[in-house]
C-alpha cells in the first residue's frame, strides 16, 4: 500500500537510501581520522572496503579508526568470529595498501 502511494521509483529511492548514506562510512571516518589527510586516499579505501567487506564489517572498521585498542582487542581474540573478521580485515589492508598508497 505504502508503494503504491509513493510509486515504483520512490520504492527504489527508499531502498536505495540506506546503502547511500552507508556508503560513505568508511570515507567519512577516514576524513576524520588525524592520521589521513587526503581525500583521495579515503574515496579509495572506501571503494576497497566496498568491495571486500561487508556492511557490518566496515561498520566495525570505523570502530577501529575511532578506537585503535579495540582493533587490537579483535587481532587478540581467540573468537572464531573474530579471527574470520580478522582474516578479511587484513586482506581488505593488504589490498588498500597496493591500491590506495
Amino acid at each position: 500500500m505504502f508503494a503504491s502511494k509513493i510509486g515504483a521509483v520512490g520504492a527504489i529511492l527508499l531502498l536505495c537510501i540506506p546503502s547511500i548514506s552507508y556508503s560513505e562510512a568508511l570515507k567519512k571516518a577516514c576524513m576524520e581520522a588525524k592520521q589521513i589527510k587526503s581525500s583521495r586516499v579515503c574515496q579509495c579505501l572506501q571503494k576497497t572496503a566496498d568491495q571486500t567487506l561487508t556492511r557490518s564489517e566496515q561498520f566495525r572498521v570505523v570502530t577501529f579508526l575511532k578506537n585503535p585498542d579495540i582493533s587490537q582487542a579483535v587481532k587478540a581474540s581467540e573468537s572464531r568470529t573474530d579471527k574470520i573478521f580478522w582474516s578479511k580485515f587484513s586482506r581488505f589492508g593488504r589490498l588498500a595498501e597496493r591500491r590506495c598508497s
